[in-house]
């Protein structure tokens, strides 16, 4: 395992654990054909996404004021040779043995009512049942029973529920579809990094969220951060936020569920077109903040006209009414896209050439995650 940061707290903080497998050297044509490991082969969107997922941690939650990161533990493993780094420092590779090792020590770090937990693997993933998923790392293939390199995400998430960290949070980007070659077994037979204990629930508040839904495939682009983790990352930025009675932004954990799920169909048309959906499973009560904003967040727009022909003359304008900030005049033949504070504002729309009626519409709430308005306008 390789600790990037651990302040010894036991005060309100975010213990967190990254998790990445890119390279997979016991799987395709080292394999046994026939298997379900002759199938698989390196994914080139993991090392990128899981440095980037630990690098923000670092970056923007370390020094929160709500709650600000106490430790973090990285793994990853790259496709191909080389070795992953964060923050300048190289990590160690996510085999079984590190992140038995790794999990230990992030269990003991959060366990105190006050820490939140934090989870995030990406990687090879498949399932039996809905509650028999399986995270494979590094080491999957490598012996006999092939998921003795790989880990029971259900049986994880419920062994922590004996962990004393107020809120938990798990986030699992990888594929949940169903192999034909699993299906004969009565299990997977993937294992946990910690024993069910027995022992009552302490968990308070409880967020697993999926880039995708069960029996279905994950999604990304080669050698990219994927789609949901910048989804994730948007969401904790300010997208999950509201203000609250003293004019200050706070990301709330029951707000991140549905603001990943928009969030993500902006990043990925496959997300937008259903064919990926982000799998939900949470307990999570009101005012359980993660992170406190020093401004209003920047949210992501989208602006056009109807009918379409309208949008190729029409100048678009938007201004802030709480302090007069303007964004535009924005001509161009396709819908105007950008980000703008949060806050109320008008959008105007006009013809230096003629040919539409103008239009404007005041007191428009711009809010997270994600704002869209089409201006149905009117020929001359």
């Amino acid at each position: 395992m390789t600790t990037l940061l651990n302040r010894g707290v036991s005060t309100p903080a975010m213990h967190a654990l990254v998790i990445g497998v890119g390279g997979y050297p016991h799987c395709g044509r080292s394999a046994p054909r026939g298997s379900l490991a002759f199938r698989l082969g390196d994914l080139s969107t993991a090392q990128p996404t899981a440095e980037t997922m630990a690098s923000w941690l670092l970056e923007t939650q370390q020094d929160d004021r709500a709650l600000p990161l106490g430790s973090l533990e990285v793994l990853i493993t790259p496709s191909g040779d080389g070795s992953a780094a964060v923050a300048g420092e190289t990590v160690e590779r996510a085999r079984y043995g590190n992140v038995e090792k790794a999990v230990d020590l992030w269990y003991e770090r959060c366990d105190n009512p006050s820490a939140t937990s934090f989870l995030y693997f990406v990687g090879h993933g498949c399932a039996r049942t809905r509650h028999d998923q399986a995270l494979l790392l590094e080491d999957f293939a490598a012996r006999r029973n092939p998921f003795d390199g790989a880990v029971d995400s259900g049986r994880l998430v419920e062994a922590m529920g004996s962990c004393g960290a107020g809120t938990q949070l798990f986030f699992f980007d990888c594929c949940r579809h169903v192999p034909e070659e699993v299906l004969p077994t009565t299990a997977l037979g993937a294992r946990s990094p910690i024993a069910l204990s027995g022992d009552p629930v302490r968990r308070t508040a409880l967020l697993t969220l999926h880039s995708t839904w069960h029996g279905t495939p994950a999604h990304g682009y080669r050698g990219e951060s994927t789609p949901f983790s910048r989804a994730l990352r948007d969401a904790l930025d300010g997208g999950a936020s509201w203000p609250g009675a003293d004019g200050v932004w706070r990301v709330e954990a029951g707000e991140l569920a549905g603001s990943v799920r928009r969030l993500h169909e902006r990043h990925d048309p496959a997300a937008a077109s259903g064919e990926v959906r982000t799998g939900v499973e949470s307990e999570v009560p009101t005012g359980v903040v993660l992170r406190e904003l020093d401004t209003p967040p920047l949210v992501p727009f989208t602006v056009d006209c109807v009918p379409a022909e309208a949008t190729r003359t029409a100048e678009l304008l938007l201004v802030r009414a709480e302090d007069g900030t303007r964004l535009g005049p924005r001509s161009a033949p396709d819908p105007w896209t950008g980000q703008a504070r949060a806050g109320v504002y008008e959008l105007s729309a006009h013809f230096p050439q003629g040919g539409w009626h103008e239009a404007a519409l005041p007191l428009l709430p711009l809010m997270p995650p994600a704002f869209r308005r089409d201006l149905h306008l009117e020929q001359l």
